[in-house]
């Protein structure tokens, strides 16, 4: 034969037609096959293994990039089959890797010993978050969104809050929901293994996502185009509220510049309007003491345009950077940028409420957007129909990133409030326990969850705190079954 066929070409065949490999290379790759089909990977993979280090220290990259793809191949299928011979529970195992902010999550979804899924999620701005935080706070949001959460979740450590997490996730199963971390034996090693692909899969992200500029500015022109601004947003800004029954009730503003998220310029905020559920009446809280020094000094100036000016807000309502809380750091001037988009979470509803008070404070010319929550949805003013964005465009992933990051920023404080004030109307029932004692006791135990396990030993170590006032936090913590 004179010529081979398309699959030589293609490299899906080695040409033994042509005599374009040596008769014993191809001999021992049809064995190699054999040997795969039997079930003798790990040999194969680490012949693999020695082939590619080979042909790279010889400078033959082709080769080298050659023998590393069917490494991974190889590699897929010893991961499903470790899946198959895992476990015949339902379970989800969860790795996590962190790199300058940015935080990816390794999801395997195993069903009656199958890996019938793998996902990985990207979270942005979780410089100044612990990694329990982080963990509990995409726990949370992801089986939000899933209709049946699995019997047992395998997890490389405690996330925050896990009795509530646990709690949550049962209500939504309908049954009991088991947290498991794993220090030894199989379920151990898959942790790792799925640590591993986050730890790959967040590289990857990092690589294709920072080094190419180019799909950053095709998402923020693709975003300009759709919903019609005249140039592309550099500032980027997204509200979300997070309560509980209205109860604790925060909201968020986190801020992307140049398609890049900015946790410095990220805020948060009390709600202060009331304790009844209402998220249209909070978003309009929040907005109104975001942008009310804008309309001020728009009034006093008769500026069109402000390059810095904000809202006046008191310091709880600072940045996630650590620094602003540190004397030693000089603080930035008061102003924040007018955004070049404001998008609120939610639907119709959270939008009106936006373009109320805007109208307001005479900032109508502030480009506004409500990302509705089901199917993704961008709603405008004056637009009867939403803008649906491609599934597969730049412009919906980082409007999906933006949004995803607010509700992050939103959760995680929403918590830390909660947080506080149960540790505050726990205390506050029992006698003898006033602000010194009661920060004597978070200064040394750190959080309620940890007063919970103390002894009554332990307890009566914190400075104030006798023998007796120890036994009596211990008993009234029994009484209203908090104990761990």
């Amino acid at each position: 034969m004179e010529r081979p066929c398309l699959l030589y070409y293609i490299k899906r065949c080695q040409g033994p037609c042509i005599q374009a490999i040596e008769r014993a290379t191809y001999r021992a790759t049809i064995d190699r096959v054999v040997d795969f089909l039997e079930g003798r990977q790990e040999g194969i993979a680490r012949e693999l293994r020695a082939e590619m280090q080979a042909n790279s220290d010889g400078l033959r990259y082709e080769q080298a990039a050659i023998a590393r793809d069917k490494l991974r191949a190889v590699e897929r299928t010893i991961e499903q089959q470790k899946m198959a011979a895992f476990s015949r529970a339902e379970q989800d195992v969860v790795g996590i890797a962190r790199e300058e902010g940015e935080a990816c999550l390794q999801l395997f979804v195993i069903r009656n010993g199958k890996m019938i899924g793998r996902e990985h999620f990207i979270v942005e701005g979780a410089r100044d978050v612990t990694h329990p935080e982080v963990l509990g706070s995409f726990l949370q949001q992801y089986y939000a969104a899933v209709e049946r959460p699995p019997r047992e979740l395998v997890l490389p450590f405690a996330p925050a809050d896990p009795e509530q997490l646990a709690a949550f996730l049962t209500e939504r199963r309908g049954s009991r929901v088991s947290l498991l971390v794993p220090e030894r034996g199989e379920k151990r090693r898959m942790v790792a293994l799925a640590t591993q692909n986050a730890v790959e899969a967040l590289a990857r992200e990092r690589v294709e996502w920072l080094a190419d500029a180019g799909k950053r500015d095709e998402a923020l022109e693709g975003l300009s185009g759709a919903i019609g601004l005249p140039k592309a947003p550099e500032r980027i800004e997204c509200y979300d509220m997070s309560n509980i029954s209205g109860t604790n009730a925060v909201g968020s503003m986190v801020v992307f510049i140049n398609g890049r998220p900015e946790p410095r310029e990220y805020r948060r905020f009390r709600i202060r309007s009331g304790d009844t559920p209402d998220d249209f009446r909070m978003m309009a809280e929040v907005l109104r003491r975001r942008f009310s020094r804008a309309s001020r000094l728009r009034t006093e100036t008769g500026a069109l345009s402000l390059a810095a000016v904000g809202a006046d807000e008191a310091p709880e309502e600072l940045a996630e950077d650590p620094a602003a809380e540190r004397s030693d750091v000089p603080r930035r001037e008061t102003g924040w940028a007018l955004p070049d988009l404001v998008i609120v979470d939610g639907g119709k509803g959270q939008l009106s409420a936006a373009m109320g008070v805007m109208r307001e404070l005479q900032l109508t010319d502030v480009p506004l957007a409500g990302l509705a929550k089901r199917f993704e949805e961008l709603y405008l003013p004056k637009r009867p129909d939403p803008v649906i964005l491609p599934r597969n465009s730049q412009a919906l992933y980082l409007v999906q990133r933006i949004r995803d990051e607010a509700h992050r920023f939103a959760i995680t404080y929403h918590r830390a409030v909660r947080s506080k004030s149960a540790l505050a109307s726990v205390f506050d029932e029992v006698a003898g326990i006033g602000p010194a004692r009661k920060k004597a006791l978070l200064k040394r135990f750190g959080s309620l969850r940890r007063i919970r396990e103390a002894s009554v030993a332990e307890l009566a170590e914190t400075p104030g705190i006798n023998a007796d006032l120890a036994d009596r936090l211990k008993r009234h913590l029994a009484r209203e079954g908090m104990l761990a």
